[in-house]
């Protein structure tokens, strides 16, 4: 068994139909997909529904989840990699994640 294989690849969204994407996507891949509520990752989970997971786990965290909202999205993926549990992260943003409130004004002001 190679030891660097993912152990646990955990899904952190609300969007049901990214999740049935994902899902679809990591079971095609040999992966088997487990969820996670965003809002047990923050601000200190000790790790998914009191489950010590595998130090080879991968998160995969959805950051416009309403839980992460309070965060700016690199210190949300701060505190996740923080975890007790360590687990490596992909983050994945959605259109209203990744619009600076900056640039929203700005083309607020463009409109009218």
């Amino acid at each position: 068994m190679n030891s660097k294989r993912i152990q646990n690849f955990w899904l952190a969204t609300q969007d049901q139909k990214l999740r049935s994407l994902l899902r679809a996507a990591l079971t095609s891949q040999g992966l088997t997909p487990l969820d996670i509520k965003p809002e047990h990752l923050f601000p200190s989970a000790a790790g998914p529904a009191g489950v010590a997971p595998e130090p080879r786990s991968v998160l995969l965290l959805d950051l416009a989840a309403e839980a992460i909202a309070p965060y700016r999205a690199a210190e949300a993926i701060r505190l996740v990699r923080a975890l007790p549990w360590r687990p490596r992260v992909l983050a994945i943003a959605g259109t209203e994640r990744s619009v600076w409130a900056n640039q929203a004004a700005w083309a607020k002001g463009l409109s009218g």
